[in-house]
């Protein structure tokens, strides 16, 4: 017994280092990645596709439920992009408080009979409006049925071939549809999906119209701590996993598709909390199926900014609430893993998300109990307790120090020295406590999909 517990804290050791090591070799990816983009598409091309007769329109979708604290300035924000062609569609998903009246207030709403073809099922719309004030925007209001079913019922009434969804309280900069929109415009035969990075907006300062004018560290250390992690998720993972074909989730904060595409597969669908990961899963599937490439780009460049939990309540909310997401999509779609026929993403990207994404939470909790269980009964000796300490601790705080020195590689970061000294202090904080904790709470969201828990668990937004 005593040498069947000794082989399971080696494993468990040299599972968390293989891990880390993935995790530390995807960011190495993708600072060649970031370099690159920098060279060859920086400014110039964006100004090239903003100014092109033959950039692409494509329409924003923004479902809204119970949104009236942000809508209005992230609508604002929304309809001041550059880019030739383009329509903000704002999905009223049956609120409860006064969403619906900020948008007629706030834009001058007035109801409009529009036809369109219910190419997708959702639940009966119940007006369209037009603005006065802004000839590019649609609001639809509509019955509840969740995120997915707004998302349809916003492909069903949008006029352009792109569409690009959007989170009710995030901010985009000036250039982002021109950004995530370069890969279609590049190679629209292989790309079945792109996104980009999201930044984090607490404790910004906004100007009047939704733009960053003041980019700060929020005052919160729940907020400060997902920094680190968005850094290390999108500029490190996300980036890394889209250069060796292997990413498949593309962020409902910020994604694009080819609209005709989308509808192909069936839309985004009901049946998880995890739409934005299954809908690219499909597509790439289908892709495939077709003998095309099923390729999903990710912009490393600033272009969405979102609010996060500022407490742990609405923190568990959100990471219970993906953990359950990426069950379902696994279970959903478990005939690619390991399977050739679907290439990277059978072989490798989604056994990744099996094997490290959905297993791993329990993994790491058993070493965190185990292991220092074990060294305090005499089952392991000092060697074996030291060098889990060394691959879960200290291999994660240079994981996480390399996340934040790849943001500053980016267009938008904190110029303040005392701000990136608190971001280092942070990235080396979160792994004695917090990192802990979300792996709690994952293990929670993982246990909810198997007894089938429904709902969203939306967290609280604040008043931008």
């Amino acid at each position: 017994m005593k040498q069947i517990m000794l082989w399971f804290s080696w494993f468990v050791s040299y599972y968390v280092l293989v891990l880390n090591t993935i995790y530390a070799i995807l960011i190495l990816i993708s600072l060649f990645g970031i370099v690159s983009y920098w060279k060859n598409k920086i400014k110039g091309r964006i100004v090239e596709i903003v100014s092109s007769d033959f950039a692409p329109p494509v329409s924003l979708l923004v479902p809204a439920y119970n949104e009236e604290a942000t809508i209005a300035k992230s609508v604002k924000s929304f309809l001041q992009i550059e880019y030739p062609e383009y329509e903000v569609v704002v999905i009223n998903d049956g609120s409860k408080d006064r969403t619906l009246d900020v948008l007629k207030s706030e834009f001058e709403l007035y109801i409009v009979d529009r036809k369109f073809r219910k190419v997708l099922p959702t639940k009966d719309i119940k007006a369209i409006y037009y603005s006065k004030k802004y000839s590019n925007l649609i609001v639809i209001d509509k019955e509840n049925g969740g995120k997915s079913d707004a998302l349809n019922a916003g492909i069903n009434v949008c006029t352009y071939p792109y569409v690009c969804s959007l989170d009710a309280d995030s901010i985009l900069e000036r250039d982002s549809i021109a950004k995530v929109m370069q890969p279609f415009f590049d190679n629209p035969d292989e790309v079945v999906a792109t996104t980009g990075i999201v930044r984090i907006v607490n404790g910004c300062k906004l100007d009047a119209f939704g733009n960053i004018q003041e980019l700060h560290l929020p005052k919160s250390a729940i907020a400060k701590f997902q920094i680190i992690e968005y850094l290390r998720a999108f500029l490190g993972a996300r980036k890394g996993l889209s250069m060796i074909g292997s990413l498949v989730i593309a962020s409902g904060a910020f994604a694009a598709f080819n609209k005709n595409a989308i509808i192909k597969v069936g839309g985004f669908s009901h049946r998880t909390v995890g739409e934005d990961m299954e809908v690219v899963v499909k597509l790439r599937k289908n892709s495939y199926k077709e003998g095309g490439h099923g390729k999903v780009e990710f912009v490393p460049d600033p272009i969405v900014w979102t609010q996060c939990p500022e407490s742990i309540k609405d923190l568990s909310k959100q990471r219970r609430r993906w953990q359950r997401g990426l069950c379902q999509v696994l279970f959903m779609h478990k005939d690619l893993l390991f399977n050739p026929r679907y290439r990277m993403l059978g072989l490798f990207a989604m056994p990744y998300q099996f094997v490290f994404e959905l297993l791993g939470p329990f993994v790491e909790i058993m070493g965190y109990i185990f292991i220092p269980f074990a060294y305090f009964t005499h089952i392991i000796n000092l060697e074996v307790a030291l060098f889990f300490f060394a691959v879960e601790v200290l291999y994660g705080i240079v994981i996480s120090i390399l996340a934040v020195l790849l943001g500053e590689f980016s267009e938008r970061k904190y110029e303040e020295w005392r701000e990136f000294g608190l971001l280092v202090l942070f990235a080396i904080l979160e792994n004695f406590g917090y990192r802990q904790m979300t792996v709690l709470f994952r293990i929670i969201g993982t246990f909810e999909a198997i007894l089938n828990k429904k709902g969203w668990a939306k967290p609280e937004r604040k008043k931008l």
